[in-house]
């Protein structure tokens, strides 16, 4: 058996999990983070490498859902969607800088603003695709196809 410890890092931006794999019994999993991220974990877990999910487009809202598979990583779907509403804001900003220099340049200012408006609207199907995913598949098609 292969093990994993997966941990909240308080260094990151939003919450992010991190991970250390391969380790043979739980202690030498839980013993390695110990030794390497004194200080910046907020809370962590050893879990048989097996139990991860695959994909790790949510990895940042990984948990445990004690009533069904208390074993297993599971994605909470609400707080997915918090997690996809924070990408999708970062991207809206990342989008909006090269508007926001031309912003202050009278002779830019309409078209900068129209540029602006079109990032706004795209948002907002963005915004409204992510609050209406039904599963993690729908919400994850949608940062997928995020484009402003």
């Amino acid at each position: 058996m292969s093990y994993s410890v997966i941990w909240e890092d308080s260094r990151a931006e939003f919450k992010s999990i991190r991970m250390l794999h391969h380790f043979e019994s739980p202690e030498d999993a839980q013993a390695e983070l110990d030794r390497t991220n004194v200080g910046y974990v907020v809370s962590s877990e050893v879990v048989d490498f097996l139990d991860l999910p695959a994909d790790r487009t949510f990895r940042n809202v990984w948990g445990h859902d004690t009533t069904d598979s208390p074993d297993k990583v599971s994605i909470d779907l609400i707080k997915a969607k918090a997690y996809a509403h924070e990408v999708r804001r970062a991207r809206r900003a990342e989008a909006f800088v090269p508007h926001d220099a031309a912003y202050i340049i009278p002779s830019s200012t309409v078209a900068a603003e129209a540029s602006r408006a079109e990032i706004r609207k795209a948002d907002a199907a963005n915004q409204i695709s992510i609050d209406n995913s039904a599963d993690l598949a729908q919400l994850k098609t949608v940062l997928t196809d995020t484009v402003y």
